[in-house]
């Protein structure tokens, strides 16, 4: 079976402007004791059967002479983003990301040693926390750690990004232009120059993938599966576009063929027509068709089969803000409509008690209405579209409430409240005995959290808390500001 992109072009418009998320990874992690190598590579690779040049980050001249580009053929994606089948060696943490809360390195720690991984909080010259989205953690060909680091140009990414923003109405096509900040100011490529001077081995993709928004997995049969949310193909189909690499020869045999998601073509003219520039269908069936060819060229470099890298649907933000992976073949899914259900119960209980703090009474009805907006605005359509792109892939969906009031609630005119909850933005993994985990943010909401903690359970998972609120505030979580190495 070949899963396309799935359908469906409403998405919640996000417009919160993201300052102190500049995504900058500091990655000179000196104490990490992991192995480094440095291979000799070409500067060419191959993908979809054509030679393309990787390019180089601008960010400066040694950049150019210092990164390997990237041979899928010696990598296991199974170590980024990580595998919930496999335990964890190491987490990666820059301590800025306490932002002056609760000491979150300490608290990994302590977890670390009931659980059997380590915490690093070495941090090099870079100033931002956002970890994940900055560099992919990949086994290399001898086992060890490497980096993996794009090689777009900011250049090349801002007007890849405005593209695909200007062919949405309003921003359907999701929050395109937020994403990828790291690439559109270069710190991707700084963050591979000075990876690679700390000592790690570093390669460079002609692709723009950030972390947030690429799960990798397995299927139940344990077979390398990622998922990739949508919009990630789509700006790196206007970056082949806009570099001339997408291949018309693939372009024509998907066309000839029929194997593109028609539906996705039909949203492309509604779009085009809508914005007073129209297209006939023959164009957006061949818009189609490229953007097919652009997810097959990624699952390629990933070492993917094509039909392993599954784009899915997504709002305003990263898909790791609302999906987990909890086992080989088994993904988590929000469930808006369950968290407004867990939130009545809550309220309800809360109203009854003769000693209920009005205070708190008022924060949940404000968590409420941040997510009564957010389902008005169509969240519950692309998550249940995401839910069914998943089971008719094979996966196993689990509808749970992880997120309340939105994908990121705070910073919108609606904000009511003071209660951050993303339950799903976490970690999972087996510990040291074969125990099943999840380390995740902590609410503000001591109800949710035993809600969930007990729905986890159910599911043989245990739940391992850790203060966030700070991170939950700016739209991310504990897996946003972490890497991950984890044990063969």
């Amino acid at each position: 079976m070949d899963v396309r992109l799935g359908n469906g072009s409403q998405t919640l418009a996000a417009e919160m402007q993201l300052d102190e998320r500049d995504k900058a990874f500091s990655v000179a992690l000196a104490e990490s004791g992991m192995p480094s190598y440095s291979e000799a590579g070409s500067d060419t690779q191959r993908i979809a059967g054509v030679s393309v040049q990787a390019a180089p980050a601008k960010t400066s001249n040694a950049i150019e002479s210092s990164l390997t580009p990237f041979d899928g053929s010696d990598f296991s994606l199974r170590s980024e983003n990580i595998n919930p089948a496999a335990p964890i060696k190491t987490i990666y943490l820059n301590p800025k990301a306490n932002q002056g809360g609760p000491d979150l390195a300490f608290e990994l720690q302590q977890i670390g040693w009931r659980r059997g991984f380590s915490v690093s909080t070495q941090s090099g010259a870079t100033k931002d926390v956002w970890a994940e989205d900055n560099a992919l953690v990949f086994t290399n060909e001898r086992g060890g750690a490497s980096l993996l680091v794009s090689g777009v140009s900011p250049k090349t990414f801002q007007s890849a990004r405005s593209a695909i923003r200007d062919m949405a109405k309003n921003e359907e096509l999701g929050d395109v232009f937020n994403l990828g900040r790291a690439f559109s100011n270069g710190l991707s490529g700084r963050v591979g120059q000075e990876a690679a001077d700390a000592g790690w081995d570093v390669r460079s993709t002609p692709f723009a993938i950030e972390g947030g928004n690429l799960i990798a997995t397995a299927d139940k049969n344990g077979e390398p599966v990622a998922l990739i949310g949508r919009n990630t193909v789509l700006v790196n189909w206007k970056i082949l576009k806009i570099e001339n690499k997408l291949p018309s020869e693939e372009v024509q045999k998907v066309l000839d063929t029929g194997s593109f998601d028609g539906s996705l073509a039909q949203e492309l003219k509604d779009l085009a027509d809508v914005r007073g520039k129209p297209i006939d269908l023959d164009t957006a069936n061949t818009q189609a068709a490229e953007i097919e060819v652009t997810r097959r060229m990624l699952a390629q470099t990933l070492k993917l089969k094509p039909s392993n890298l599954i784009s899915i649907e997504q709002h305003g933000f990263h898909i790791d803000m609302e999906t987990r992976s909890l086992d080989n073949g088994v993904v988590m899914v929000s469930d808006l409509n369950q968290s407004m259900k867990n939130l009545d119960i809550t309220i309800a209980d809360l109203k009854a008690q003769p000693s209920a703090d009005p205070e708190a009474i008022n924060e949940l009805e404000g968590l409420k209405n941040r997510t009564w907006v957010a389902l008005q605005r169509g969240a519950q359509d692309i998550l249940d579209k995401k839910a069914q792109t998943l089971e008719d892939a094979g996966f196993q969906v689990i509808r749970e409430a992880t997120n309340y009031g939105g994908i990121g609630s705070r910073g919108r005119p609606w904000d009511a409240g003071n209660i951050d909850v993303n339950f799903a933005n976490g970690i999972v993994a087996v510990d040291k005995d074969g125990k099943r985990y999840m380390i995740t943010n902590r609410s503000g909401s001591e109800t949710l959290n035993q809600k969930f903690q007990q729905d986890m359970k159910q599911r043989g998972i245990d739940v391992e808390w850790v203060s966030t609120g700070d991170l939950l505030r700016q739209l991310g979580g504990i897996d946003c500001v972490t890497l991950h190495k984890q044990n063969k």
